[in-house]
């Protein structure tokens, strides 16, 4: 059993969560003490999606932080309980690096035929080039975000602690959603547990790297 990095703390001392009444053994049991298992009950938390109840609940615990993670990318209306998956709610997204050699961006812009992408660079060399993605990429690209990076749990600011830096970084992420919604994140000189992952995600469509 895998252990996954927590996007709060960035700690891999995660457990993974078991719902419902499970069956003791030893095995089980050592799980649990190995902190690689945590039992969460038999109380499930759900939202209704197109006529289907749908288990929200986190599916780890961090054992360092104390918190939860992996619930499933959904947006709840709290008034009516109704849910959507934020995945299908995007419309664009758009990830911007900023510092002292210039500034990338690339904005990724759904389509009916897959999406469209295109980079930009505010230094001295000339804008980059429009290319396309298939329905397939572009959903793999937003899974991406939402299942593995677990992006909808991340803070919406990220800065560096206890010092002033007057030089380096700056960054952003936004999401476009349906209904004129957005998300953004943004930081300077500091950055989420899933950084690497983002950067690597988004590198091969710049036209140059975006190195810290």
């Amino acid at each position: 059993m895998g252990r996954i990095k927590c996007p709060h703390c960035g700690s891999t001392n995660t457990a993974k969560y078991l719902w419902g009444m499970p069956l003791m053994n030893e095995e089980l049991q050592q799980q649990i003490d190995d902190g690689k298992v945590v039992l969460g009950g038999c109380t499930l938390r759900g939202a209704e999606i197109d006529g289907q109840m749908v288990n929200i609940g986190p599916a780890r615990k961090c054992n360092v932080c104390g918190r939860d993670f992996g619930t499933p990318p959904v947006l709840v209306d709290q008034a009516t309980g109704q849910g959507e998956f934020l995945p299908d709610a995007v419309r664009e997204v758009r990830f911007r690096i900023l510092n002292f050699l210039g500034s990338d961006e690339v904005r990724i812009r759904k389509t009916r035929g897959g999406a469209e992408v295109s980079v930009f660079r505010f230094d001295l060399k000339a804008p980059g080039g429009d290319t396309k993605l298939t329905p397939a990429q572009w959903q793999k690209l937003v899974s991406r975000l939402y299942d593995h990076l677990y992006l909808h749990e991340w803070k919406k600011r990220y800065k560096p602690v206890g010092f002033i830096i007057l030089d380096g970084q700056s960054w952003s992420l936004e999401i476009r959603l349906t209904r004129g919604r957005r998300r953004t994140y943004a930081g300077e000189n500091a950055y989420p547990p899933y950084w690497e992952a983002l950067e690597q995600l988004f590198r091969p469509y710049m036209r140059s790297g975006c190195d810290e």
